[in-house]
């Protein structure tokens, strides 16, 4: 990670582009920002800022240019984060991506869970009655086509390279695919939901196990642990997803030693009226 002497930078440039109230989150962030930039998240979803792709990337831009300064070693650091990082327009949301981690992310296996919705649903079964490991390959494949084609549209982008800016991509989604799908691989998470666009999903009242993966209080200068996942898998298929949840942790796990980092994970079951993805 690059050192807090940036500390001004992050609280300064978020005040600068985005207002007092955000530039108080600038650890959090940053935490987030670092964490894609080294690749042990591949992505991370902007929920905490105004929305606007162009406006992040004035905001990354800015930072990486207070950054780099005279140092020669914090100067390779920001190089290498403009090699890797993508902001991601999808739709109404914004992604920042790790390039070269999400090639990897689709290289690596992957749980989709069916949680369709049935018509012929009686009151009389549980709600985690249909629910199933969804076998077909088609899912992952479509993932993987849209990822592919938002790489396609990178070449019209590479005169950003000289102008060290972080490169900005937009790709239409396809209405065939299922957003909520897409946004858990992205993400990274080792198990994914799947329904078909066209039909809703049943998890409430589902009895889950949540997962969170959290980044050690002494791996960074939050004092306190912060969270870097958070999904759920219904407890009924919890057996058959236990070995890919696990190898993915310990795979984490061992990028985060080589960082100099700790990760701790937790489960905790949950069951909720309505789940809204």
């Amino acid at each position: 990670m690059l050192k807090r002497r940036e500390d001004s930078t992050w609280r300064q440039g978020l005040k600068k582009f985005y207002g007092v109230s955000a530039s108080r989150k600038w650890q959090q962030l940053a935490t987030d920002i670092e964490c894609v930039a080294n690749g042990l998240k591949p992505a991370y979803l902007l929920d905490v800022l105004s929305p606007s792709p162009h406006l992040f990337r004035s905001f990354l831009d800015h930072v990486l240019c207070e950054q780099r300064g005279s140092d020669p070693q914090r100067s390779a650091v920001v190089q290498k984060w403009l090699v890797e990082l993508r902001v991601v327009s999808l739709g109404s949301d914004v992604l920042l991506i790790n390039k070269t981690a999400v090639e990897k992310l689709f290289q690596s296996s992957c749980v989709y869970v069916d949680i369709s919705e049935t018509e012929n649903r009686t009151r009389s079964e549980k709600p985690d009655a249909h629910i199933r490991i969804h076998s077909s390959s088609d899912v992952g494949e479509e993932c993987r086509h849209w990822y592919s084609t938002l790489m396609a549209t990178e070449t019209a982008h590479e005169p950003s390279k000289s102008n060290n800016s972080v490169i900005l991509l937009t790709v239409p989604l396809d209405p065939d695919l299922n957003v909520c799908t897409l946004f858990g691989r992205l993400l990274g998470y080792p198990v994914v939901y799947w329904f078909p666009p066209s039909t809703d999903y049943c998890l409430d009242y589902v009895d889950l196990v949540r997962h969170q993966v959290t980044l050690s209080s002494g791996s960074h200068s939050l004092g306190k642990d912060h969270q870097l996942y958070s999904f759920t898998v219904p407890h009924c298929v919890e057996s058959c997803t236990s070995d890919t949840v696990a190898a993915w942790f310990q795979g984490l796990s061992e990028k985060a030693v080589m960082l100099g980092m700790k990760l701790n994970m937790s489960q905790s079951a949950i069951s909720l009226p309505t789940v809204v993805l």
